[in-house]
């Protein structure tokens, strides 16, 4: 086999190729893998923290950057309020065409990369939608409206 791919370049190159593409694929799969499992630890850490009625974990989750005082209070406030019902599920969902809209002078202060979906376990089933974004390497937070640059 050795001899094969010392006489003909052609399959040297083919062969390189090939070795190239399954190697670029293996990564990248692997790098899917990994974002889905941190995407997965969000929703386990969101679970976690409002069975718990952690208001301090839940607030980890979030990311903090250019969020005012007023702002982060009434954010608080929210979260206390959602606290007294029962989370049914918690998942994360892909970006729908909606959540790339910007309006109203706000934006995320996170590039939404994802949508945790919140159902509450009441008899009308609400529902709460949170923007998940990347806050570094496989770290995830929630993203909050901030005003417009």
């Amino acid at each position: 086999m050795l001899a094969f791919f010392q006489r003909h370049s052609w399959a040297r190159r083919l062969g390189a190729a090939a070795l190239g593409l399954g190697l670029g694929l293996l990564l990248f799969w692997g790098g899917h893998k990994l974002e889905q499992r941190a995407l997965a630890r969000l929703a386990e850490d969101f679970r976690q923290a409002h069975l718990h009625k952690d208001t301090a974990a839940m607030e980890k989750l979030f990311c903090w950057e250019r969020v005012n005082d007023a702002t982060r209070l009434r954010l608080r406030l929210v979260i206390a309020q959602e606290q007294d019902w029962p989370v049914g599920s918690v998942e994360v969902r892909p970006l729908s065409r909606f959540d790339h809209q910007t309006g109203g002078g706000l934006e995320a202060n996170l590039a939404p990369a994802a949508t945790l979906l919140v159902t509450y376990a009441t008899p009308d089933r609400l529902t709460a939608s949170y923007l998940v974004g990347r806050a570094g390497w496989l770290d995830y937070r929630l993203a909050v409206m901030v005003p417009s640059k």
